[in-house]
């Protein structure tokens, strides 16, 4: 169990190092200083919610092992973990699947592979997925939580509109973090149309979550039956 605990906080540091590198260089920290307007894009918020969190899961996971009762421990703030998972998730798949097809960029001009467009929408997502995978208690998780979870994204959209009429341009001149949420360019009503796939896609996800926490918990005790 310990050298289980001990892996999976390595495991956690080098997500907190790839997170922190990702907006290090995204915010601004190779150009000169911190842009700290980059946080009105999902993606920057996201990992900064991973940061955040993996940050406080290492302290706790260590505090156990110190203290050892390493027998005893189980997942960090779990419905916390359940909704960062969502949040850093969808990050990666709109990116993946409509930005990058879009050719978009957040601060500098568009390159795909850049060391901080792969920290921030591939490696921190992915590796999130699979610590939450491998390394999380399951089966924690109400039918209820996805809904909670959602209230984040629910946040972040009505901010950014209210940013959108109130804020100043962003790099592409739009006053929009992304494209398809531009009222200005495309209407209220196509608008619209895209927030509510968007939530479609994060309650999807959510439950997504949901789903692979109640079917790992099923297998688990399944396989200690056999035993």
């Amino acid at each position: 169990m310990i050298a289980n605990i001990i892996f999976s906080v390595i495991y956690k540091s080098f997500i907190v190092i790839f997170a922190a590198t990702g907006l290090a260089i995204g915010m601004g920290a190779t150009r000169g200083g911190a842009h700290f307007q980059e946080l009105a894009y999902f993606t920057y918020l996201s990992n900064l919610f991973v940061f955040i969190y993996f940050i406080i899961n290492i302290i706790y996971s260590l505090a156990y092992i110190k203290n050892n009762s390493y027998k005893n421990i189980i997942s960090v703030f779990p419905k916390v973990k359940g909704a960062v998972t969502m949040c850093i998730s969808i990050t990666f798949l709109v990116y993946h699947f409509v930005l990058s097809n879009n050719n978009f960029a957040m601060s500098e001009p568009y390159r795909c592979y850049n060391i901080s467009n792969m920290l921030v929408h591939y490696i921190v997502p992915m590796m999130s997925m699979i610590d939450f995978i491998i390394f999380d208690k399951k089966g924690v998780y109400k039918k209820s939580d996805p809904l909670i979870w959602f209230l984040i994204p629910l946040v972040y959209f009505i901010f950014s509109i209210i940013r959108g009429a109130l804020g100043k341009p962003f790099s592409d001149g739009s006053r929009y973090p992304y494209f398809f949420i531009d009222i200005d360019k495309y209407g209220m009503a196509q608008i619209s149309l895209n927030l509510l796939l968007l939530a479609f896609c994060f309650l999807l996800m959510g439950y997504l979550i949901y789903f692979i926490d109640n079917k790992f918990l099923k297998l688990i005790n399944r396989s200690k039956s056999q035993i």
